[in-house]
């Protein structure tokens, strides 16, 4: 089983710490039996590579794995256990949240074929499996960025 992600908006690094402990550490779309938190289950797309293609193919600009800017803010002195699997949250920049939020709706279809076409050399999911998460990660940010709030990602091995 590989690294799971799910990505979340709150107000700031404080809230989503309360997040984690109101949790016990995740996950966050889905806790007992209600969720807890505006959330969408990316399976194994992770921030820097397969989020920050999706970001540069919206941004129509070159993907380097410094995209998108994320920092540990959960279990940061775990950071260099090698033992630890888990979980994590980082809080990605306001570049990446306002790149995805200005997704328009009828590009979707789109930026999911382009992204699927870079995603085969990492061995993913087809344009038809990206296209509803191409949507709910522009959902996602758009009600971050009209709520002021951050972007951040739950990982977890």
């Amino acid at each position: 089983m590989g690294v799971l992600y799910q990505y979340f908006r709150v107000r700031d690094d404080e809230a989503a710490v309360a997040l984690m402990v109101m949790t016990g550490g995740g996950p966050v779309v889905q806790h007992g039996d209600e969720s807890v938190v505006d959330a969408i289950d990316a399976k194994g797309i992770d921030p820097p590579s397969l989020l920050g293609q999706l970001v540069a193919v919206a941004a129509n600009v070159e993907w380097t794995v410094e995209l998108i800017e994320e920092e540990l803010i959960w279990q940061i002195g775990l950071r260099e256990d090698p033992e630890y699997e888990g979980p994590w949250v980082s809080r990605l920049g306001d570049p990446a949240r306002d790149t995805l939020a200005a997704i328009a709706e009828e590009s979707i279809d789109n930026l999911a074929t382009e992204w699927a076409a870079q995603a085969e050399s990492w061995g993913g999911a087809g344009a038809d499996v990206l296209r509803p998460l191409v949507a709910d990660l522009m959902g996602l940010a758009r009600r971050a960025g009209e709520a002021g709030e951050h972007l951040y990602c739950w990982s977890c091995l």
